[in-house]
C-alpha cells in the first residue's frame, strides 16, 4: 500500500486526526501548489480548483474536521 493510500484511508475513515503536513503532502500530488498568507494556505491546481485550509496553531496540529470534508466532497474521493 502506497503513502498516498494510507494518508487516503486515514482521510476517510478518521478526518479529525489528519495532520496538515499530511494534507499538504497529499494535495501536492494531486497537482495543487499551495502558498501561504498569514495561517491561511492557498492550495490551486491548474484546472481552477482550490481550497483555503487554516493552517493549524497555538497548540493544534490537525486541520479543521470540515475542511476535510469539504476535500472529500470536491475531489470525489
Amino acid at each position: 500500500m502506497s503513502k498516498d493510500d494510507k494518508i487516503l484511508r486515514k482521510i476517510r475513515q478518521s478526518p479529525r486526526s489528519i495532520r496538515f503536513e499530511e494534507l499538504e503532502v497529499f494535495l501536492k500530488r494531486r497537482g495543487f501548489e499551495g502558498t501561504q498568507r498569514g495561517s491561511h494556505v492557498q492550495f490551486r491546481r491548474k484546472d481552477g480548483t482550490r481550497f483555503s485550509i487554516v493552517k493549524p496553531h497555538g497548540g493544534r496540529n490537525t486541520v479543521n474536521q470540515n475542511a476535510i470534508k469539504d476535500i472529500i466532497d470536491r475531489l470525489d474521493l
